[in-house]
């Protein structure tokens, strides 16, 4: 794997600290807010990287049940092929493994796709969330415009961060701002049965979506 779960759940959870809002120009009626601080202070961010977690895991699981069928018909393929299968019988069983194994990547990446999907529909659901607590707190301090602290703020006034305000606003209320939301949905699929000798089809875990940085 090119990312460890640990690495991406970081990097999703990242997301937090970019484009929630427009990024419309500073001034005296804008207030600052770090949710990914928000989301650490609350415990949201390892409530999401373990939903984050569970999601992989289910389609891990699903990746596993495809590669043992399909390892399974192949060794039956090649069972029956016997010891001195002809020159045409090997070709064709070649181009079964190659099938299989094909078939198999597939299947690693619609679930992968799955994965990024749901993992950024966990962080929208989360700001979005956290919208109503931000909004009233920046109307009580007369603002208008709510950024994002991150790269593009280059210096601001630590009067006008609200962060401190929204996680204690959070922390508050009942445990009903904490973003929820399925594993993602079974769509692990099989195409055509693949016959032929057994081919390399272990399961690999499946590698978290690659947020957009900074």
């Amino acid at each position: 794997m090119s990312m460890t779960l640990k690495t991406a759940s970081t990097v999703a959870l990242a997301a937090l600290a970019i484009a929630a809002c427009d990024r419309l120009p500073g001034g005296p009626s804008t207030v600052v807010v770090d949710l990914a601080a928000v989301a650490k202070a609350t415990g949201q961010d390892v409530a999401m990287q373990e939903q984050m977690e569970d999601g992989r895991n289910e389609l891990t699981a699903q990746l596993q049940e495809v590669a043992a069928k399909l390892e399974k018909e192949l060794n039956e393929q090649r069972d029956k092929l016997g010891e001195s299968p002809t020159d045409a019988e090997q070709q064709s069983l070649q181009q079964k493994i190659t099938a299989a194994q094909q078939q198999y990547s597939q299947s690693q990446a619609a679930a992968q796709q799955q994965v990024q999907q749901f993992e950024a529909g966990l962080v929208l659901q989360y700001r979005e969330s956290l919208q109503p607590i931000v909004r009233e707190i920046a109307k009580a301090h007369g603002a208008s415009v709510v950024r994002l602290t991150d790269t593009s703020i280059i210096w601001f006034d630590p009067e006008v961060d609200i962060t401190a305000e929204v996680i204690a606003a959070v922390r508050a209320q009942a445990p009903t701002a904490a973003a929820e939301s399925e594993p993602p949905a079974a769509a692990v699929t099989e195409s055509e049965p693949a016959a032929a000798a057994a081919p390399e089809l272990n399961p690999q875990e499946i590698e978290p979506a690659e947020s957009e940085s900074e």
